[in-house]
């Protein structure tokens, strides 16, 4: 697992710098990557990634998991299960100021990269990037 939990609102920006690397991962190097996120279509860059290949040559396995509400997400998130959450920034919030809906079992390390929209936003961007 990551040392620091994070919450990414766009899994895809993981390899946006990488995407474009000539080198192809074997399956054998691949670092797992483990991701928590809603269902929807906020999830659909990760599935085209991990379809078309991108994951693997930047060298990562992303394994997505839906999650049932956000106290799943967010007290399986802190306890270290998953690198990465997919989520609002309110839950972030709450429980780094110790006002989340459950107690969790340790102090959270977390922080936010691309938040700031009252919906979910995604990276999008063309192969050649």
């Amino acid at each position: 697992m990551l040392d620091r939990v994070g919450i990414l609102i766009a899994v895809a920006a993981l390899t946006a710098g990488n995407v474009c690397a000539s080198s192809t991962a074997s399956a054998q190097n691949l670092q797992a990557v483990s991701v928590i996120a809603f269902p929807g279509t906020g999830n659909w860059p990760i599935r085209i990634a991990q379809e078309k290949g991108y994951f693997a040559q930047a060298g990562i396995e992303v394994n997505l998991t839906p999650t049932p509400n956000s106290v799943f997400q967010m007290t399986n998130l802190i306890d270290g299960k998953f690198d990465i959450g997919m989520t609002a920034v309110d839950n972030v919030i709450a429980y780094a100021e110790g006002q989340g809906e459950v107690a969790v079992s340790r102090e959270p390390d977390l922080f936010v990269f691309m938040g700031g929209s009252p919906s979910i936003p995604v990276l999008v961007t063309i192969p050649e990037v």
